[in-house]
């Protein structure tokens, strides 16, 4: 029972829970993207997110020497591609920006930014969100 149970934890542990890796590596980006990038904000009055505006755009990215460019320029990965948080003071508000990077599967990403802006002088609170799906051109 116990060579079992050990079996099966190190087969979870090596292929993971479900199997499926949704990590965003920059091999992953290699190549050409059609982008829909969709704005929110939120509506005190029905309480949920509403479309504000929304833009498509296609892209192509490729590594060069290691690093990731995108029409001649470098793409800072780890802000454009990875999960992370930030806090930081400007023009009077404290803004607080959570993204997060979501491999959908091998053809298909999502970038969710929730950003929230406190003004300090009046209290007001401003909630936004942007998410970006890009699907692989084949």
């Amino acid at each position: 029972m116990k060579k079992l149970f050990l079996i099966s934890f190190i087969t979870t542990i090596l292929i993971g829970c479900g199997g499926k890796n949704n990590k965003i590596t920059e091999e992953y980006l290699v190549g050409n993207w059609d982008c829909n990038y969709t704005f929110f904000v939120y509506d005190n009055n029905s309480k949920g997110y509403k479309e504000e505006n929304k833009e498509s755009f296609s892209s192509g990215l490729e590594k060069i020497d290691g690093k990731l460019f995108s029409e001649g320029k470098q793409v800072p990965f780890e802000k454009a591609f990875t999960t992370w948080k930030s806090s930081t003071k400007i023009s009077g508000y404290d803004v607080t920006n959570d993204v997060v990077a979501t491999k959908n599967s091998d053809n298909e990403f999502l970038i969710t930014i929730k950003s929230d802006a406190y003004n300090n002088s009046n209290g007001e609170k401003t909630l936004r969100k942007s998410e970006m799906l890009c699907t692989r051109i084949k």
